[in-house]
């Protein structure tokens, strides 16, 4: 869910930077939106920071959401696939995975707060224009 933010608020970004929204191009966006979907998590939130003057603990909560992110989805279950099969053991990698959890989630919610303000920005610039 945060990677979805981030690409709602690089389009939005994009659609801002642009103004590709006053002459829309269905394979234009297609293409931006598969280059934008196949990015990684890190590069996706490097390539937001380079479009935005981040504050620091905006950035820092993304740091710390792809920190907790990449434990989880690298290290996390592979290191202890085979802990997985006893009920204690999977109890405390569960525990583990909720506290990561717990750091990605401020993350997510600042992400969509950035994608809704940038969608919003969109709108007002697009109702701007046609009038």
């Amino acid at each position: 869910m945060l990677e979805m933010e981030l690409g709602t608020a690089l389009l939005a970004l994009d659609a801002l930077e642009t103004n590709s929204f006053l002459a829309p191009n269905a394979d234009t966006y297609q293409r931006l939106r598969v280059e934008i979907d196949g990015l990684t998590l890190g590069k996706a939130l490097r390539r937001m920071g380079k479009k935005l003057n981040m504050a620091e603990d905006l950035e820092a909560a993304f740091g710390e959401a792809l920190k907790a992110r990449n434990f989880v989805a690298h290290h996390l279950f592979k290191r202890n696939s085979l802990a997985m099969l006893d009920e204690g053991t999977r109890m405390e990698l569960l525990e583990e995975a909720l506290e990561a959890f717990e750091v990605i989630h401020p993350a997510y919610s600042l992400a969509q707060d950035v994608a809704v303000h940038l969608t919003h920005q969109v709108l007002q610039v697009a109702n701007q224009a046609r009038t």
